[in-house]
């Protein structure tokens, strides 16, 4: 499995057929360059004595929608922030802070674009796809759309916090995606810059309907399960995987639809969302109680126990550094 984020985590007890995998060089480059587009970002708020100037609407060519003169009417925003900036020390007015943030808001999202999150019913899928959205909305700035299968069970973690998802701005959809319901889901959503699968329920039906839109970046949420058993030592991205398994191929049908694709291969996933607690809780439970633990085999195995938020934060990488992670495969 790949490596976990938490070294204190890193090497717990686990089934004969676990190991530890390494992140690869390719991730690391792209999260440097993720660094440098977050501080990009962050030059954003120095516009904020700016809103004024762009809250009025901004005028978009005949026929273009109305996001076209908001995202024009940007670079003359953040190039009127100095000026400005020198406005303010001289005692200059400045709009209120609600205008400010409401503008600031429209900016970064004019900026930044828009995501579509699709994911199944899964627990697991579930806690990545929440935090994913979040930060998307929160610290990308994005416009995110997700659709959930609707067999998922709502009442329960991770799903009975999704509104906290919709007060970040995120649209909620429903579908049916083992029955077709994708197309339906998608009437009404405006291509996407970003598109994150994280589902194996129509995975392929994703990559049809959004290889049109040519988006920046197409992630997929794959499984470490995939590679072959090693006799020891970490599995990493480059190692021999299973010819015949389900997610390699959607991996595969990926890069023949010719989208910018990447590949995130959890394990053993844990967060605070999760809706099989005791799973961990069972350890960790032990630990404190300074009860024995009972390990397979001879107690050196290892696997790979990684937060939910971590998993969802690789997969937010991506955001900014699209030339990087593209036809990359990341253990996570």
């Amino acid at each position: 499995g790949p490596r976990s984020t938490h070294p204190a985590l890193a090497a717990p007890p686990c089934p004969p057929s676990a190991v530890m995998a390494s992140r690869s060089a390719a991730h690391r480059s792209a999260v440097a360059a993720v660094t440098a587009a977050a501080a990009a970002v962050a030059l954003l708020l120095v516009v904020s004595a700016a809103a004024d100037a762009f809250a009025a609407p901004a005028t978009a060519a005949p026929g273009a929608p109305a996001a076209a003169g908001r995202a024009a009417a940007a670079p003359a925003v953040l190039a009127a922030a100095p000026a400005y900036g020198a406005g303010l020390s001289a005692g200059a007015e400045s709009s209120s802070a609600g205008s400010r943030t409401a503008a600031l808001a429209v900016i970064a999202m004019a900026a930044a674009g828009a995501a579509l999150i699709v994911q199944n019913k899964g627990g697991g899928h579930g806690e990545i796809g929440y935090h994913l959205a979040l930060n998307l909305a929160k610290e990308k700035g994005l416009k995110v759309t997700m659709i959930t299968d609707s067999a998922a069970k709502m009442d329960k973690p991770p799903y009975n916090s999704y509104s906290d998802l919709e007060a970040a701005g995120v649209v909620l959809k429903s579908a049916n995606l083992a029955e077709g319901g994708l197309a339906g889901a998608l009437e009404g959503v405006a291509p996407c810059e970003y598109v994150f699968d994280n589902q194996n329920v129509c995975p392929k039906d994703v990559q049809k309907a959004v290889s049109a839109w040519a988006p920046k970046a197409y992630a997929y949420v794959s499984s470490g399960g995939m590679y072959k058993p090693i006799p020891e030592g970490p599995l990493l991205e480059s190692g021999a995987v299973k010819e015949d398994n389900k997610q390699l191929a959607i991996e595969r049908n990926a890069a023949d639809a010719g989208l910018n694709w990447s590949a995130y291969r959890p394990q053993y996933i844990y967060g605070p969302k999760t809706n099989k607690p005791e799973l961990l809780d069972w350890f960790l439970d032990r630990v404190i109680r300074d009860l024995p633990i009972p390990l397979p085999v001879d107690g050196s195995l290892r696997t790979t126990f990684t937060n939910a938020e971590d998993v969802a934060g690789m997969l937010a990488s991506v955001v900014g550094a699209e030339d990087s992670a593209k036809f990359q495969v990341f253990n996570c």
